[in-house]
C-alpha cells in the first residue's frame, strides 16, 4: 500500500518537491527509496500518485504518473459548531470529526466557558487536521475556522439549512426523530455546547434562530464525546 504525503502548495506540473516534517518523515522514519511509489495530496479533491525520483537532505522530489479523484473525501455539507473546550480535548475532537466528515469545525465563544479563547490554536488545530487526512484517506482536509463571538454566531447559522442543537435540557425530541428527511444536499450546522454547558439566555436565543434542539439521550455527555456522538449519527444518516 502507498505511503500518503500532504504537501502545502497546489500541484500543477508533473513534477513536485516533498520538504520540510513530511520529507523528515518519509526519509528518516519511513527511509523509503527512490524509485517508490507514493500517493501526495494538496488540499485539493485529487490524489497524486507519484514515483520518487530523489531523495536528498532536505527534499524528496518526485513525479505525478496520475491523478485520481479521491473517493474518500465527504460528500455532505455538515459544520459543527463547537463552543470553547480545553485545548487537548479540542486536538482530540479535531482529528475525529476529521475523519468521520465534517466539512468545517467552527469555534465560538459562551458564557460558562472554562478556557480563554487564546489557548485554542487555529493553525495548530489545522495542522492536526491535514495530517489526520493521511489516516482517513481524505485529500480535503476539515477546515478549522476562526473563533466566533456569541451573536456572531448565531448571525452565520441563519445560513445553514438545518441547525441542530445539542440540548442538555432537552426532554423530548431525540436525534433519530428529526434527522431521517435530512440528505446530502442540505447544509447542517450542529451547535455543541461547553464543559460548563449553555446558560438559559444562550439556549433561548438559539432556539430562536430557528435551530432544532434536540436530546442525546439520558446520560449526560463530555463536550467532546457529544460533538463525536452527534457528528457520526448525523453523517451515517444522510449516507455521508
Amino acid at each position: 500500500m502507498c505511503k500518503r504525503f500532504v504537501i502545502d502548495n497546489i500541484i500543477s506540473s508533473s513534477k513536485l518537491i516533498i520538504n520540510g516534517e513530511e520529507h523528515n518523515h518519509l526519509a528518516n522514519v519511513l527511509r523509503l527509496k527512490s524509485g517508490e511509489k507514493i500517493i501526495v495530496t494538496c488540499g485539493d479533491a485529487y490524489d497524486y500518485y507519484c514515483v520518487i525520483d530523489s531523495i536528498g537532505k532536505k527534499e524528496t522530489q518526485c513525479t505525478v504518473v496520475d491523478k485520481v479523484v479521491n473517493t474518500h473525501n465527504p460528500r455532505g455539507k455538515i459544520d459543527v459548531w463547537q463552543a470553547l473546550i480545553k485545548n487537548d480535548k479540542m486536538s482530540l475532537l479535531t482529528q475525529k470529526l476529521n475523519e468521520i466528515g465534517v466539512r468545517n469545525l467552527l469555534l465560538f465563544e459562551s458564557k460558562f466557558q472554562t478556557v480563554k479563547a487564546s489557548e485554542n490554536k487555529q493553525d495548530k488545530l489545522q495542522k492536526i487536521s491535514i495530517q489526520s487526512t493521511k489516516q482517513c484517506k481524505r485529500s480535503v482536509p476539515l477546515n478549522v475556522g476562526k473563533i466566533y463571538k456569541f451573536n456572531e454566531m448565531l448571525d452565520v447559522l441563519k445560513n445553514y439549512d438545518y441547525i441542530i442543537f445539542a440540548n442538555e435540557t432537552e426532554e423530548t425530541k431525540k436525534i433519530n426523530e428529526i434527522i431521517k428527511d435530512i440528505d446530502l444536499t442540505k447544509s447542517i450546522a450542529i451547535i455543541i455546547g461547553s464543559e460548563g454547558g449553555f446558560d438559559q439566555a444562550e439556549i433561548t436565543a438559539i432556539k430562536e434562530i430557528g435551530a432544532i434542539s434536540v436530546s442525546l439521550g439520558s446520560r449526560i455527555l463530555r463536550a467532546e464525546t457529544a460533538s463525536i456522538a452527534l457528528a457520526s449519527f448525523v453523517s451515517f444518516t444522510i449516507g455521508n
